[in-house]
């Protein structure tokens, strides 16, 4: 049976002649019963400091454990968002070089139609120009070399605009390159 300070505070003892003094053992019992209520409060602080340290630790491990479901999510979704945009990479590279080569398809179709034209209106001019005199001859050559200048220019800016598509179109592709190897390396650094 365990005792408490309370049973030693109230317990009694027979009485006899050559016994030991009642009064020292009653303070001898008052001073154990006083050592043991600290021993007792000492234990339960300690027990209940236990259970605060297990209920942290129980909580350390719920929060370990979202912390883990949550990389695995993290992780996933860094995957997923690489392998898109690597896709979308790739359809825009493949709409960056169609829209490139369209428009070099346009300016040649377009040198080709003034080109053409020029030359159908030099040999109109020619024809005429056979037929009146030397002064109007004078007057065709005249218009024929403004026209060849400015068939010349047209052309010279066709070809600038070509290759300033052209210079847009590697840009462009170089800054996408450029955003799109930034955005994979921060994806790597994340995931």
């Amino acid at each position: 049976m365990k005792l408490t300070p309370l049973d030693l505070r109230h317990q009694e003892f027979s009485g006899s002649l050559s016994g030991y003094s009642r009064k020292d053992v009653r303070l001898y019992l008052e001073q154990v019963a006083d050592d043991l209520e600290e021993v007792l409060r000492e234990q339960q602080r300690k027990e209940e400091s236990l259970q605060l340290a297990q209920q942290r630790l129980d909580e350390f491990k719920q929060s370990e454990e979202e912390l883990r479901r949550t990389l695995v999510a993290a992780e996933r979704m860094a995957n997923e968002l690489r392998a898109t945009a690597q896709r979308e990479s790739e359809v825009l590279l493949k709409e960056a070089e169609l829209s490139h080569d369209a428009l070099i398809r346009e300016a040649r179709q377009e040198a080709a139609r003034i080109v053409a034209e020029a030359e159908v209106q030099t040999q109109a001019l020619l024809s005429e120009g056979r037929a009146r005199s030397e002064r109007e001859m004078r007057a065709f050559e005249e218009e024929f070399e403004r026209r060849r200048r400015e068939t010349e220019e047209l052309l010279r800016g066709l070809r600038e605009e070509v290759e300033r598509v052209r210079s847009e179109r590697n840009q462009f592709l170089a800054q996408y390159r450029g955003m799109l190897e930034g955005f994979l390396e921060l994806l790597g650094r994340y995931s």
